[in-house]
This record gives C-alpha cells, structure tokens and sequence, in this order.
C-alpha cells in the first residue's frame, strides 16, 4: 500500500507536495532558511555560501533555532495556563468557602 491516496485525497497535502520533486539541495537549503523565520542577515548567508553542503548545515542550523525557539514559547505558554488555571480555581473555591461561611453564619443567627 503507497501513501499516494493521502495525497489525492486530502487537499491540505496535494498543494504542498506538487512541488516536492523540484528540490534539488541549494534549493531545499533556501526553502529552509526561508521557513526558520530568522532574520534577512542570517538567511543571506545561505544564499551567499558557495558550498551546497554548507548551505544545508546553516539551514538546518536556523532551523533548529526558530523549532528550539518555537518549543520553550510552548513551554512558556503552557506554564502561564496552568498558574491562571491554578489562581482561578483558588479565587473560585475562595468565594466558594465566603459563600458557605456567609450561610452558615445567616443560618446560626436564625436560630
């Protein structure tokens, strides 16, 4: 069994892999410097290095910074959620507990 129905039938991936086969290194050494989202300098060095093999090493370098990057703002963004989540649930069983203490008091006073 190929992968070719994945790509048949699903949309998303017949765009991206019609142009696959037109790689060839210097050219997937520029792709990737042009996705790692790194800055105009750094991106002008791939394309300004002779040496195809060089290319592809300071691509695969940029692109291991911006998944590097891209990985801790993930792990940032998940601690920040779980701290909000954790102060909400405190301020929720806090009003919670005023809530109940308030009742309670009521109802000791009605008797």
């Amino acid at each position: 069994m190929n992968g070719k129905w994945i790509v048949d039938d699903n949309w998303e991936y017949s765009g991206h892999t019609r142009h696959m086969g037109d790689f060839n290194y210097p050219r997937l050494a520029y792709f990737g410097a042009a996705i790692s989202g790194s800055n105009k300098v750094q991106c002008q060095q791939v394309l300004e290095e002779l040496d195809v093999y060089k290319q592809l090493r300071l691509s695969l370098e940029l692109l291991k910074k911006e998944t590097e990057i891209h990985r801790i703002q993930e792990s940032i963004a998940k601690a920040i959620e779980e701290k909000i989540s954790t102060e909400q649930c405190h301020y929720l069983l806090n009003e919670q507990y005023k809530a109940i203490k308030k009742l309670a008091w009521t109802c000791y006073n009605f008797y």
